[in-house]
């Protein structure tokens, strides 16, 4: 398989190889493969949120890279590779998740003032406290 150093599949898949040997992420992965959006959303989500929930220290440099990768993501200066963080990433982990302070302690700078906007037009929460707004 010939890489793109810039494509953010590519990135993924070089980052995280296990995604294409476990069933439950690869099969995603196949079906839309061209559909990088999708892969994100409804494979990498989920694979992040399964190492969060085994809640095993072996996880944590796994984790730390994966949301390493997201803050460059919403860094670079291609607006869609931007939007991709933003939409297929983020705004996910943040439904699946449910929003709260909590989600902070994954995220990095640029993450959480993306999480914030988010919380606060999509879910109508206070990005301060995290709390719903009337």
């Amino acid at each position: 398989m010939e890489t793109n150093k810039k494509d953010p599949k590519d990135i993924l898949l070089n980052n995280f190889p296990e995604l294409l040997s476990n069933p439950k992420y690869s099969e995603t992965i196949e079906y839309f493969n061209d559909l990088t959006t999708i892969i994100y959303e409804d494979a990498f989500v989920p694979y992040i949120l399964d190492l969060i929930n085994e809640k095993n220290p072996d996880n944590q440099e796994k984790l730390d890279k994966a949301f390493d990768m997201i803050e460059e993501m919403l860094d670079d200066e291609n607006f869609n590779t931007h939007c991709l963080a933003e939409v297929s990433f983020i705004e996910p982990f943040l439904v699946k998740l449910e929003p709260t302070k909590d989600v902070e302690r994954y995220l990095r700078p640029k993450s959480i003032e993306t999480a914030r906007e988010l919380a606060r037009k999509w879910f109508k929460i206070d990005p301060d406290t995290w709390e719903a707004t009337a």
